[in-house]
């Protein structure tokens, strides 16, 4: 996968970025969605970008602390448990439900200054 030319990002990873920068909710719960939204979501931005991109760029993010991943809890509340960044929990946790990408402070830092250079 390509790297965006402005910065070190794949082009998975500045989508997903710019689709929860711009996300309506709050800036606690970020973007809310499921498996297939993400996947829609970023192949308007990305449209080579694979199921195995998109997954690994979560990831990424979330491990960089770019991202805080976290699993709804039941309506109406919007923040529940945060991935463990366990391989084995990778299926119920992306594949099963929506799930929330939230910029952290650091993130947003991130972001603003990538967006800044282009």
């Amino acid at each position: 996968m390509k790297k965006n030319a402005s910065s070190s990002l794949s082009l998975p990873e500045y989508a997903v970025l710019k689709i929860v920068s711009q996300s309506k909710l709050d800036s606690n719960t970020g973007h809310q969605s499921r498996w297939g939204g993400w996947t829609q979501s970023v192949n308007t931005f990305v449209p080579e970008c694979s199921q195995a991109d998109l997954l690994s760029a979560l990831k990424r993010l979330g491990k960089r602390g770019i991202l805080r991943l976290k699993k709804p809890d039941p309506p109406p509340q919007y923040q529940g448990s945060a991935y463990s960044g366990s391989e084995r929990d990778d299926d119920a946790f992306f594949f099963m439900g929506p799930f929330n990408a939230v910029l952290t402070d650091e993130g947003r830092s991130y972001w603003n200054s990538i967006t800044r250079e282009s």
